[in-house]
Order: structure tokens, then C-alpha cells, then sequence
């Protein structure tokens, strides 16, 4: 089973968990996830990180659907970079 954790600029791991879920229905978790020290190793703020881990009944439409989710996500943060 493979797992994913991502640090977006511009969000806060539970921000982007919680649009994750609540505009692509995408379930995650966020936050530390018992490993502190791995969250600090892979640069992650006092937040942690946002883990996504695909399963064995994953399709690869749903992989697709997530990686988009993602991008559209960072690339909305971007933007609201870039106007300010």
C-alpha cells in the first residue's frame, strides 16, 4: 500500500484535508500522524502534513481524480499568491 503526504504552499495541512474533502469528496488525514520526527525531516510546519494512502480497491480513475484534486487545489493557492 503506498502513501502519499503532501505540504502545499500557501495551506495548512488541515485546511487543505478538509477542501480536499469537502469539495472532491476525497477522505485524508492530516496533521503529524505519530511521527514528529518524520514530519520535521520532510520540512513540514508544527501542522504536520496532509497523507493520502490509495488501497488495494483503488481504481486508477480515483488516483486520476485525487492527483487532479490536488493540482487544482495548489493552483488555486498560487493564485491567490500571485494577486497579492
Amino acid at each position: 500500500m503506498a502513501v502519499v503526504s503532501l505540504i502545499v504552499d500557501g495551506w495548512e495541512p488541515a485546511d487543505f484535508g478538509a477542501a480536499l474533502d469537502e469539495a472532491f469528496g476525497i477522505a485524508c488525514r492530516t496533521g503529524l500522524h505519530c511521527a514528529p520526527g518524520a514530519c520535521r525531516a520532510l520540512g513540514a510546519s508544527g501542522q504536520g502534513t496532509t497523507r493520502m494512502s490509495p488501497g488495494f480497491f483503488t481504481t486508477v480513475e480515483e488516483i486520476d481524480q485525487a492527483i487532479e484534486a490536488v493540482r487544482e487545489l495548489a493552483n488555486a493557492s498560487l493564485s491567490v499568491v500571485r494577486e497579492a
